[in-house]
């Protein structure tokens, strides 16, 4: 295993990364603002009030629960992602062409590595875990041996890959299949046309919604954003398979 010292030395910001991040057998919690006003306090224009509710959109280790009581995100030596925990490195990402690298979490959601030149080596969402963000892509791409699906989560309280999973099928890439404990639960049935898949006709296009699908040779993939950015969106499956 690469020097510990050195690897936290090139660390990226946990404060940022755990936004978005919640490791299964470990929670972290950044306690910096509130979510109430007790009775006294004075409530200035330096102070934030912010609901307590979580809401997370993707896990790095969902198979890979950590085990150790002080676990740790950094970039190694070669420019890769890991999660260091106790003895055990997991590797987030593996693709690194550049030991210069850094990590930033996106107003997307979207938690990107990239080299001195700002290009993307890694993405998460190119690894949807059970949500579906604005600028996500759910699909598949031949040229680069990626599958984009959501897949829900064992259990409320497990992030573990679950049972069902929405995806697209490159035999027919014109639809979307919702897949339960192996077996065909709902498919979109037929073509995409006018903005939404058939038997989804709440998925139209309108002021809110800006739905697209993208379809060639190399690659097929469902992709939406809104209109207004500042308006929060999320596309789920739930642990019940549910969408």
């Amino acid at each position: 295993m690469a020097d510990i010292d050195s690897m936290l030395s090139r660390s990226v910001s946990l404060l940022v990364f755990l936004l978005i991040l919640s490791f299964f057998g470990m929670q972290f919690s950044v306690v910096a603002v509130t979510d109430s006003i007790s009775q006294g306090r004075v409530v200035t224009r330096s102070d934030t009030i912010v609901s307590a509710v979580k809401t997370i959109v993707w896990v790095a280790n969902r198979d890979l629960p950590l085990t150790s009581s002080s676990p740790a995100l950094t970039i190694n030596n070669e420019g890769n992602l890991v999660i260091v925990d106790g003895r055990i490195t997991y590797e987030v990402s593996d693709n690194a062409l550049s030991q210069n690298t850094s990590a930033i979490l996106l107003d997307s959601g979207n938690f990107v590595l990239r080299n001195e030149n700002f290009d993307v080596l890694w993405q998460s969402f190119d690894y949807p875990s059970d949500t579906l963000l604005p600028g996500m892509k759910l699909g598949y791409s031949i040229k680069n041996k990626k599958l984009w699906s959501i897949r829900s989560w064992r259990d409320v309280d497990d992030p573990e890959v679950g049972a069902a999973e929405l995806k697209m099928d490159p035999k027919r890439p014109n639809e979307l299949f919702l897949i339960r404990n192996s077996e065909l639960a709902w498919q979109s049935d037929g073509a995409w046309r006018e903005g939404r898949f058939n038997l989804m006709p709440e998925m139209i296009s309108n002021y809110t919604f800006n739905n697209s699908f993208y379809t060639n040779e190399n690659e097929a993939y469902f992709i939406y954003f809104l209109y207004n950015s500042s308006i929060p969106s999320r596309f789920l499956i739930d642990v019940s398979g549910q969408l």
